[in-house]
C-alpha cells in the first residue's frame, strides 16, 4: 500500500526500535535527536508493551514518507498480534488507504463507519474543514469519464492508480 512496506518482526528486545527503523538511536541521548527522531523513539516504547490499544495523536507528524511506510508496516504487525491501533490524524490519505473505520468529529461525531465511505462523502468532509481525502476524489473523476467501472473501489495510493491505467 503506502510504497514497500518493509518486513516486521515482533520479537527481541530492540524489535520496535528494528521495525521503525530506529536501532541506531538505542544509546543516543533523546536531546541530540530530531523531533522525528524522538517521536519515533516514544512510538517505540509504547509499541514495545504490547498494549490491547494503541492511542496515537498524528503519529506522521515530522516523518518522511519512508518514515510513514514503516509505521504504517509496523502498525499493521502490531494489528496482526492484536493491538488495535486508534490514530487521530487530519491526514485523509493515511486514513482512507490504511485504516478500516474512520471517525469524523468536529466538536462532535459528524459521521463513522467503513474509511472508504466516510471519506468519499466530500459534503461531510468540508464541513468538518478537512480536504477531500485523494482516492474518492480520483475515483469520481475516472467513474466521470469511464474508465473505471461504477462498482470498482476508489483507488489508495498512487500506486493503485497506476494498476488501473495500466490494465
Amino acid at each position: 500500500m503506502w510504497g514497500r512496506p518493509r518486513r516486521v518482526r515482533t520479537c527481541g528486545p530492540y524489535w520496535a526500535l528494528d521495525a521503525l527503523g530506529i536501532t541506531a538511536f538505542a544509546d543516543r541521548l533523546t536531546h541530540l535527536l530530531s523531533y522525528g527522531q524522538r517521536k519515533r523513539v516514544v512510538l517505540a516504547g509504547a509499541m514495545a508493551m504490547f498494549p490491547d490499544v494503541l492511542i496515537l495523536d498524528e503519529p506522521t507528524a515530522g516523518l518522511d514518507p519512508a518514515g510513514v511506510v514503516d509505521l504504517v508496516s509496523t502498525l499493521d504487525a502490531l494489528r496482526s498480534r492484536g493491538t488495535t491501533p486508534v490514530v487521530s490524524t487530519h491526514d485523509v490519505d493515511l486514513v482512507h488507504g490504511w485504516a478500516d473505520r474512520a471517525l469524523v468529529l468536529d466538536r462532535t461525531v459528524l459521521a463513522a463507519g467503513p474509511a472508504g465511505e466516510v471519506l468519499g462523502d466530500a459534503d461531510l468532509l468540508a464541513r468538518a474543514r478537512l480536504r477531500p481525502a485523494w482516492g474518492p476524489l480520483v475515483g469520481r473523476a475516472l467513474r466521470a469519464h469511464g474508465l473505471l467501472p461504477a462498482d470498482a473501489a476508489d483507488p489508495a495510493p498512487p500506486e493503485d492508480l497506476a494498476r488501473l491505467l495500466d490494465t
